[in-house]
């Protein structure tokens, strides 16, 4: 690192090292004996301020960040320690610093990639929110990561009753504790059992009838990483068009029977 003994008051430099020499793009005659201001060092001189009173107050410093200005004028970012000294009676500032400029672009990108990752997880998150379909995400352990509001609303959940981590399973569970499933369609066995057995198989799709009386399309899929996909569709208005059209070739069929034996009698 960089050091400087300079004055408290208007940072008039007594000596500078070497490196402070090469880094500050300096030559030692235009350094000593010139103020901070002069060699207009400081681009916030509230930092300097700031820097001599707790020097000032303390006695020492330590990790004291900011900028200097080097002579072509550019800024590098510097994490100062530093105490008082005495020469011929009077306090002086004895100053150490290091360049930390790259640990602050490191931390300046990790901290933009991080915005950047938040605000695509916001995207994605409002994204799969304005679906009409349930989405929900499972990991290589089958375990709970992702889903949208949807899903939540079809199964009737709450913030409060679910989590990330939570399997399969114990979704399962909750939806028997919370008799989500239709008891007319399926006994909380027979649902666990049958829900279980197409989690295992992962071929075509597994319908639910819920209590409420709609009825879900559940697909369900692996990812390239191992963990599993589904997408739930409300398919309630097709099951009702479907009995509908039952009912009338029923009645259909009634018909055709009821005339056939007319004609046999006539």
């Amino acid at each position: 690192g960089m050091f400087a003994i300079s004055t408290p008051k208007d940072g008039r430099h007594l000596n500078v090292n070497e490196a402070w020499l090469k880094a500050m793009g300096y030559r030692r005659n235009e350094v000593i004996g010139k103020t901070a201001k002069e060699l207009n060092l400081w681009p916030c001189p509230k930092d300097r301020k700031a820097l001599v009173k707790e020097l000032t107050e303390k006695g020492s410093i330590r990790d004291f960040q900011t900028q200097l200005r080097t002579k072509k004028g550019n800024l590098v970012d510097w994490q100062i320690s530093g105490e008082i000294i005495e020469i011929d009676g009077q306090p002086h500032l004895l100053l150490v610093a290091f360049d930390i400029s790259e640990s602050k672009r490191a931390e300046a990108a990790l901290k933009q990639s991080e915005e950047r990752a938040r605000a695509a997880e916001r995207l994605l998150s409002d994204a799969l929110d304005n679906i009409s379909e349930g989405f929900v995400i499972y990991d290589s352990d089958d375990r709970l990561v992702s889903w949208n509001r949807t899903w939540m609303e079809l199964y009737q959940y709450s913030p409060r009753t679910v989590r990330p981590g939570m399997t399969c399973g114990q979704l399962n569970d909750l939806d028997v504790k919370q008799k989500v499933i239709a008891s007319e369609w399926k006994s909380p066995k027979e649902y666990v059992k049958e829900r279980n057995i197409y989690r295992r198989r992962l071929k075509g799709a597994f319908e639910v009838k819920l209590s409420n009386g709609k009825w879900l399309n559940i697909r369900e899929r692996r990812t390239s990483d191992g963990g599993i996909v589904g997408i739930q569709t409300d398919i309630t208005d097709l099951k009702r068009v479907e009995e509908k059209l039952r009912k009338s070739r029923d009645e259909l069929e009634l018909r055709i029977h009821e005339r056939t034996r007319q004609l046999r009698e006539e």
